[in-house]
């Protein structure tokens, strides 16, 4: 990530409040704030000490039933040691090591070896980088031969050796890539922030490295790997079902003979910053899309004992709680100034920072209107407080969220390894949870006020220069807070839960019927008025989730008709169901766990519903309401009459106009929803949507539920066999397949020296359900090689990302090459491709490729929207067995041909008026 000394601290900050969530900085230790001193052994299940040559070690028999056991190599430097000069020194190096596995005995890959034990990288296997840490990770089954083979992996990342010219130049370029990833406006957002909370931070308030280069020398790369990486600056961590005794036995046998090399380094340390407030800032770029506000509260965080530090977290959880729901108050209705609105507290943990945040999106023109949203509820809340009710109500919020029992093992690892880098006890998640059950009301209000004094506010603009104009100075600003300190008071209780209405189900159901035995364990039935076929599997889950589709979609339609048929669907999801507003709705539906999801695709329209077994009927209910007595709002049209939220442009535009380019070029429909026109109505659209959607005619109905199978054909029957007329498609409509041959499309539209390369092959074919199947084995392995040649060989990209797919549109095979990079390599890489792809085409996979890929996407799940369009497309509700590897060797020379292939390049550039 652009900037990622920063972007690492906020991230691990939000972690620190997310249980369960890894901490690379965090403060925390196991068992309720017990002191861990070095050499300190105890009650069996846990180890600690360190090894004669200074290598810590942690190791604790614990996690949840059936977890991976997780292995740490954590060394105590991060990128703030040589901050403000160089950036990315650390990062560089962590790459580096991450890849340099000198195992001669197994010459085997990382990937390789990870794989072997039926791991991924980059979820089994992953590395970080934080401020003043760095933290190599490894998750393996609980076996003794993966857990010998992961501390053989931790003792390659532990092992000193000379970083080559080619490693670290490699390394550098990728990383370069790596940042160009993120979009530059958020970076300059997050880059504001930190040097205007932090200001005068050596390690914080300065300048990220401009897009394109890295300030980190190969001098101080290879000097902070030489001078850190020894035992005395590093520790290892295993948590798991293990042997405590038997794995320090383990861990001193491939670590012991380790060169003791520098003793304990002081580390860089960032928490020296003032904690004064006050400032407004106002920012504008060429990037930035819309205008933001946010309202900023920052704190130091406590340094005392166990129970502060617990009593704080607390603290930050309620406020978060308790402020989201008043801040929703500011955005329930349609007219409101926020295209987006949140709160968030974060705990900074390697800056020793706790922020509070509020703000969001905000519609053209609105930004004082927005601003003085905030500062009233501020306002509001440091004069009154919150009620007990709602206090009480958000503690059970929080409390439902924070373990009671034994930590998981990834928890666990990440506390003791905030003890190796803290070198104290702080607070653990068992410790905050019994902050928050004690903390009461009235000290929760006195420290609301505290966390929310003037003092420490500071206050962001992000806007376009569309929006100048709209942009309050300096002075309105302190105008409108002496205003907010007078103003009414606005509402910061959650409002009442309203009760729906939902379409009444008819009497008398019919009786239970006997079902078809299919695949997979589901049962099917066809409904008699409908026709609808029902597709169900008993499971064993408090979940139950359905999915209403059926094949027809915006591909049938003309485009003018395409256009009002999306607009129609987004309209009616934001109009509400059953006598309730689309914002009351949310509140039910959140507080009953439920979701209602439309959708309207190239070639099938449908609903998704899904929450908590026991609202099996107010799910049928819902499914039926929205078929039947769809809400159609004027109020919910009309937002989409506005000016368009993005005033601006970034990155994000400009890939969204090239890949909209490219499905145009191939043929495809455009799954953007249109703006509205002043000739659309309500009443229009509504009849058109109630057209395409307002039956279960033809439909597939799929369910998974503990629900008795007895139950549901009659509920089911009862609710959603809804007969209708069928809806006249355009007669002849054009579905040849558009094939692709060589030739490049260029978009110039980029503000950045970045550019965007799809590489597509698609032509008719109709492979086969087995064919089909094989396809994504292919998309894996041709991924791996374009990872190593376009980012290791090449050293033009961080990722590359390669799809071959056949799937449900069986008419068409699509082959694609997706990557960013310099504008200036875009030639040089897509030649580099184009080589791996002829390499593909004639040589084919290996067997290791192959028994690898198989693998990696057996691990895949099969959701039930993937089984509904399997079964509408004729190939079954379980995906076919793969092609063996010659057979498919042999499918890939009759498919993949690079004279097919189609270049498409987003270039920096204005786009075309």
């Amino acid at each position: 990530m652009r900037n990622r000394i920063y972007a690492a601290a906020l991230c691990y900050g939000v972690a620190a409040l997310l249980p369960g969530a890894p901490l690379l900085h965090g403060k925390v230790s196991p068992g309720g704030g017990v002191p861990r001193s070095p050499g300190a052994s105890q009650a069996g299940n846990r180890l600690v000490g360190k090894l004669p040559n200074g290598l810590s070690y942690f190791i604790e028999r614990g996690g949840q039933p059936g977890e991976k056991t997780q292995f740490s190599l954590i060394v105590r430097v991060g990128d703030a040691q040589y901050l403000p000069r160089e950036n990315d020194v650390a990062h560089v190096v962590e790459h580096i090591v991450f890849n340099k596995l000198r195992d001669e005995p197994t010459s085997g890959t990382l990937r390789d070896r990870v794989a072997r034990h039926g791991g991924v990288v980059g979820t089994d296997a992953t590395a970080n980088t934080g401020l003043v840490s760095t933290r190599y990770t490894l998750r393996m089954p609980n076996e003794p031969e993966a857990q010998r083979a992961a501390l053989d992996i931790l003792r390659d990342w532990g092992t000193p050796a000379a970083l080559t010219d080619l490693e670290i130049d490699r390394e550098r370029k990728v990383v370069i890539e790596e940042h160009r990833r993120s979009p530059p406006a958020a970076m300059r957002e997050l880059t504001t922030r930190m040097r205007t909370w932090f200001r005068g931070n050596r390690y914080l308030d300065h300048q990220p490295d401009p897009i394109g280069t890295i300030s980190a020398t190969p001098a101080s790369i290879r000097a902070l790997h030489a001078k850190w990486y020894t035992p005395a600056n590093m520790a290892v961590v295993v948590v798991g079902d293990i042997d405590p005794s038997a794995m320090l036995s383990e861990i001193t046998g491939r670590f012991a003979d380790l060169a003791a090399g520098s003793g304990p380094l002081i580390a860089a340390d960032p928490t020296s910053w003032s904690a004064q407030g006050g400032r407004y800032v106002p920012t504008t770029g060429a990037d930035q899309e819309e205008t933001s506000v946010e309202v900023t509260f920052k704190h130091r965080a406590t340094r005392a004992g166990v129970a502060e530090q617990a009593r704080e977290a607390a603290m930050l959880l309620l406020s978060r709680r308790l402020i989201a729901d008043a801040a929703a108050n500011l955005n329930r209705r349609h007219d409101a100034p926020w295209t987006s609105l949140n709160m968030q507290a974060r705990q900074l943990p390697g800056i020793g920072a706790a922020i509070l945040t509020f703000g969001g999106g905000v519609k053209s023109g609105e930004a004082r209107a927005a601003l003085a949203d905030i500062l009233g509820l501020v306002s509001t809340i440091r004069r009154q407080g919150f009620g007990t009710a709602d206090i009480e109500r958000a503690r059970a919020d929080v409390l439902s969220g924070l373990p009671e029992g034994p930590l998981s093992a990834t928890q666990s690892a990440s506390l003791w390894e905030a003890q190796f880098i803290s070198g104290r006890s702080e607070a653990s998640p068992l410790d905050i949870r019994s902050a928050v059950q004690n903390l009461t009301p009235a000290a929760f209000n006195t420290g609301i006020g505290v966390l929310l004094s003037p003092a420490d506010r500071d206050i962001f603009l992000f806007f376009p220069q569309a929006d100048l104009g709209s942009i309050p100075s300096r002075i309105d600003v302190e105008r409108m807070i002496r205003r907010a300190r007078t103003q009414e008071p606005v509402r910061l209780d959650r409002p009442a839960l309203k009760e729906w209405r939902l379409s009444s189900v008819p009497e008398n159901p019919p009786a239970a019927a006997t079902g078809a035995e299919e695949a997979g364990g589901f049962i099917r039935w066809t409904l008699p008025r409908s026709g609808a076929t029902v597709l169900y599997r008993q499971v064993s889950s408090s979940k139950a989730r359905l999915v209403m589709r059926r094949k027809g979609g915006v591909e049938g339609l003309d485009p003018e008709m395409a256009r009002q048929a999306r607009l129609a669907f987004a309209m009616v999801q934001d109009s509400g169901l059953g006598g309730l507003d689309k914002f009351e709705l949310a509140d039910v539906l959140a507080a009953r766990k439920s979701s209602l999801q439309l959708s309207l695709g190239d070639r099938s329209e449908g609903l998704s519903v899904d929450g908590p077994a026991s609202e099996w009927r107010s799910l049928l209910g819902l499914a039926r309401t929205v078929l039947l007595e769809p809400q159609c709002h004027e109020a919910a049209l009309r937002t989409r009459l506005h000016a368009p939220r993005h005033l601006g442009r970034s990155r994000a535009s400009d890939d969204a106009a090239f890949f909209q380019m490219v499905a145009e070029k191939l043929g495809m429909k455009t799954t953007v929803i249109p703006a509205a026109n002043q000739g659309d109505s309500a009443a229009s659209l509504c009849a058109l949507y109630r057209r395409l959607l307002g039956d279960a005619r033809g439909m597939t109905i799929a369910v998974e539920s503990d629900v008795p199978p007895e139950a549901v054909y009659p509920d089911i029957a009862a609710a959603l066999d809804i007969p209708g007329q069928p809806f006249e498609r355009i007669a002849g409509t054009d579905a040849s397949v558009a094939e692709t041959a060589a030739g490049r499309d260029v978009l110039k539209r980029g503000l950045d020296s970045s550019a965007t390369v799809a590489l597509t092959m698609q032509r008719a074919a109709a492979g086969g359900d087995r064919v089909d199947a094989s396809w994504p084995l292919v998309g894996e392995i041709m991924t791996r090689r374009l990872m190593h040649r376009l980012r290791e060989v090449e050293k033009g990209t961080y990722a590359a990302n390669a799809a071959l797919t056949g799937g449900v549109r069986s008419d068409r095979i699509n082959f694609s090459i997706n990557f960013s990079c310099d504008a200036a390599n875009v030639d040089r890489l897509i030649e580099a491709a184009k080589d791996e792809v002829r390499r593909l085409a004639v040589e084919g996979i290996s067997a290791e490729e192959y028994a690898a890929a198989i693998r990696i996407t057996a691990q895949r799940p099969i959701g039930l929207s993937e089984r509904v369009d399997r079964w509408m497309a004729g190939k079954g509700l379980l995906p076919a067995q793969p092609l063996d590897r010659e057979d498919l060797n042999a499918a890939i020379r009759d498919v993949i041909d690079v004279s097919r292939l189609r270049e498409f390049v987003r270039l920096p550039g204005d786009p075309p008026t």
